[in-house]
């Protein structure tokens, strides 16, 4: 999200607007990267999933 299209969210009165950053990491978990490097009082953590969906096709 360029920051004139911040500005624009916020000025029509969005107060939760997301903001994304891709961490390559392959030896720590998504959770202990959040924890370390964002203020859980004032953030969300939402993590997603690729590849094999969980409960499909697992038969």
């Amino acid at each position: 999200m360029e920051f004139n299209e911040f500005l624009k969210k916020a000025s029509e009165g969005y107060n939760l607007i997301p903001i994304i950053k891709e961490i390559e990491s392959y030896d720590r978990e998504a959770i202990d990267i959040y924890s370390n490097h964002f203020d859980e009082k004032k953030s969300f953590f939402f993590e997603s999933l690729e590849g094999i969906k969980i409960g499909v096709g697992t038969q």
